[in-house]
């Protein structure tokens, strides 16, 4: 069942690829949000590359770098319209 808090972390996956997405080169077309269990939130966009990364490593790695060990929900959203179960 999604919730408020799951609809606050779609937005937040929306925002970071809204702003960050790449049409022309398609380097980054992915968001991901994920909520830390003391309900911290961060962000991420994938990085295509010779080693790409997804935008759901990206963003556990921020949370990582911030000291961050216990996840709860990560989503990811595809361009700025399609959301990736």
């Amino acid at each position: 069942m999604i919730d408020n808090n799951d609809l606050k972390l779609i937005e937040e996956a929306k925002k970071v690829i809204n702003k960050n997405f790449d049409e022309v080169d398609e380097n980054h077309t992915v968001g991901a949000a994920l909520r830390c269990k003391n309900g911290n939130i961060y962000v991420g966009v994938n990085v295509y590359a010779v080693h790409g990364s997804c935008a759901e490593y990206i963003a556990m790695g921020t949370a990582i770098t911030a000291g961050e060990r216990e996840f709860d929900t990560i989503v990811a959203v595809r361009s700025p319209k399609k959301i990736i179960p």
